[in-house]
């Protein structure tokens, strides 16, 4: 039985129209203005159920669907509790389960653990390589990038796998683990991994992997604006290099600060001064930018151009308000000497009044 619904989308207008707000003082209600729903309605089709899991059964704990690169016209979609599915020609079936292969990942549904994250080489087709991001419990294995003087929770890996057979619809061949972070907390941690699909072969960004980092959870520290240290990043690596961490993946020499004269500073962070970073994106048309939807905490929602070297402000602005600590309830308004902070504000945003996380999201330019 297919169930068709129309919705409204609320956000239609600021996506394509919003470039700036007021900018108001101390308030819950910083954005006064509403947006206006927009011409555009979304149809909702139910199509293909994926399989239950867990124990008793329950739904799957889905949130990424993304095509295999490779011009087959597949989709994959992952079940966080450790499966990935591939939809070939309307029919679902199990393409891997990487948990019978990770035996020490985390399967609780909490938070932001599980098999969350899937990407797939560009040269897929050829090379059958493709990425995912799953958690593991600290101290499992030696991490490429630690939390100095902070107790750990839980480790994020990014795990390559290798496909004898890319145009296969299971599995078969070999994984290695590629970069482990250690995560402060149980949320905000790695969000989102991809490749510039603009880039083509020769170019410095093709086979460069994009990896989102949240800024770990924990409130009351600066992790996001210190460049020692993965959270609060935007992280870019070489997936085929050997000078990164424990010699898994490579450092760009073309990142923003691999050059860097300070012994601690990370020469993976890529962009930074971000809270939760949950997708990215690039646009295929136009100046092909990359568009980087942040999750706010009390107040404001964002959508920032990524460009290398950034610093989007987090944990002191909220969007293009000032945010402090103490008071994360309310923001504030911009002191008069901003620009000497050199921080990069969002193109896009909204208060709570019109809605809560921002997701993400991708640039559309057909016709339909």
């Amino acid at each position: 039985m297919r169930i068709i619904r129309i919705i409204k989308i609320a956000f239609c207008g600021l996506l394509l129209g919003a470039t700036s707000v007021s900018v108001f003082a101390q308030t819950s209600n910083p954005i006064s203005d509403t947006i206006a729903p927009g011409a555009l309605t979304l149809r909702i089709v139910d199509w293909i159920q994926v399989p239950y899991s867990d124990t008793p059964p329950t739904p799957p704990r889905i949130n990424l669907a993304f095509h295999a690169r490779d011009n087959s016209g597949r989709l994959f979609v992952n079940d966080q509790r450790g499966y990935l599915y591939v939809i070939d020609n309307d029919v679902i079936s199990l393409y891997l389960d990487a948990y019978a292969v990770l035996p020490n990942a985390l399967t609780d549904d909490i938070f932001g653990t599980g098999f969350h994250g899937f990407t797939f080489h560009p040269n897929f087709a050829s090379n059958g390589k493709f990425y995912t991001v799953h958690m593991e419990p600290w101290l499992t294995a030696p991490a490429d990038l630690g939390i100095p003087g902070t107790l750990p929770w839980l480790d994020s890996i990014v795990t390559e796998w290798t496909a004898l057979d890319p145009s296969s619809n299971v599995f078969d061949g070999s994984k290695r683990e590629m970069l482990r972070i250690e995560q402060p907390f149980l949320i905000h941690t790695i969000q989102d991994i991809g490749f510039n699909p603009n880039s083509a072969p020769g170019d410095p960004d093709y086979g460069m992997l994009y990896i989102a980092q949240g800024d770990g959870g924990i409130l009351d520290t600066d992790r996001a604006q210190s460049l020692a240290v993965a959270h609060g990043s935007i992280l870019r690596i070489d997936p085929a290099g050997t000078d990164g961490g424990n010699g898994g993946y490579g450092i760009p020499p073309d990142n923003p600060f691999a050059a860097d004269a300070d012994p601690d500073t990370l020469g993976e962070i890529w962009a930074y001064g971000l809270r939760n970073p949950h997708r990215f994106s690039w646009d295929t048309g136009g100046s092909g930018v990359m568009l980087i939807g942040d999750i706010g905490e009390k107040n404001i929602e964002e959508i920032n151009i990524g460009e290398p070297g950034r610093n989007y402000g987090w944990n002191l602005r909220e969007g293009t308000f000032r945010f402090d600590i103490p008071t994360p309830a309310v923001v504030y308004p911009l002191p008069a000497d901003d620009a000497l902070n050199n921080f990069t504000y969002p193109v896009v945003q909204y208060d709570h009044d019109d809605g809560f996380a921002m997701v993400g999201g991708f640039v559309y330019r057909g016709s339909a």
